[in-house]
């Protein structure tokens, strides 16, 4: 069989985008400042209330999501008065569980956005800043080990093995569980691990794998540096997260070309000072990464920070 060629897998992926959608990055406010995902319970409710909100809207298809403790992102296709009926699902039902766990939070900026995807090449650019967000919030993370989304099981066949339970074989009580409701009446066929019900279950991934390449495209995309999302995270209104690797080579590049040397450790005290106080302004660099980039002592990254307050 002849092996398809570069431009037999950009067609394959535009006919799959056009025979779709229409096609939505789906958000909530990444500025909301209330924690709202604190314990691994928190985060196991919103996994599998989003797998049940799938189930209860089967006209809009999930390409991948992520769930920060503050904030939500999906990738979906569908109508859009039935993206925001799913979403109004999932906030009334997160709602509802915060509310029994005893935490009164107001959730009235806890509102849907939706952006609407316009074509292939924005697709894809989405689909990876979504999956990017988790792991380089999380440095004890790679893009494959961030449990809270459908990210980690994109081009992963290692997901395959992972012990899984069908969910007709869960007793009442477990499915009520799962469900934090009585209605437990969801598909039978739904694989369900560590009491979450697997992304694979109900997700399209395996379109959305069709809209890249290969596991080579996608993954030279996630490797992409920062830069290359920042529109995005602008557009979203959010500050896009930078990691430490990726922030010493922004600060490295900075430095070569104003201070004439791209060795950090090297600079002088005035000069590393200037780069904190960018790092701070223009990256939204936390203390924690100014010191450790720049190996300031810590009165003095207090003493910057109360500058800025």
């Amino acid at each position: 069989m002849k092996a398809e060629t570069y431009f037999d897998k950009e067609q394959d992926a535009e006919y799959l985008f056009r025979m779709g959608g229409p096609y939505w990055h789906m958000y909530t406010p990444g500025t909301y400042t209330e924690t709202i995902f604190i314990e691994t319970e928190d985060f196991i409710f919103c996994m599998n209330l989003i797998a049940q909100a799938a189930i209860r809207f089967p006209d809009v298809e999930i390409y991948t999501f992520e769930i920060m403790n503050n904030h939500l992102h999906l990738i979906v296709s569908g109508k859009e008065d039935a993206c925001r009926h799913m979403f109004d699902m999932i906030k009334e039902k997160l709602n509802r569980y915060l509310r029994n766990k005893g935490r009164q939070l107001n959730l009235s900026r806890f509102k849907c956005s939706l952006t609407l995807i316009t074509d292939l090449k924005m697709l894809r650019n989405e689909i990876v800043y979504v999956n990017r967000n988790g792991y380089v919030a999380r440095h004890d993370c790679t893009p494959y080990t961030y449990p809270w989304g459908a990210g980690a099981a994109i081009f992963n066949t290692i997901t395959k093995l992972i012990p899984t339970t069908r969910y007709s074989e869960l007793t009442v009580r477990q499915k009520r569980d799962i469900c934090k409701s009585k209605d437990i009446d969801l598909p039978e066929n739904l694989m369900v691990y560590g009491g979450v019900i697997l992304p694979s279950s109900y997700c399209a991934l395996h379109k959305t794998e069709k809209l890249f390449r290969d596991p080579h495209h996608y993954f030279n995309m996630l490797s992409k540096n920062w830069e290359a999302y920042s529109e995005t995270a602008k557009r979203l209104g959010e500050t896009i997260i930078i990691t430490d690797e990726e922030m010493y080579g922004a600060m490295s590049a900075i430095s070569a070309k104003e201070f004439g040397n791209k060795h950090l450790r090297l600079l002088s005290p005035e000069n590393k000072l200037e780069l904190a106080r960018r790092m701070k302004t223009e990256y939204n660099a936390a203390p924690k990464q100014i010191r450790n980039i720049l190996k300031l002592d810590q009165t003095v990254i207090e003493e910057l920070f109360g500058k800025f307050a």
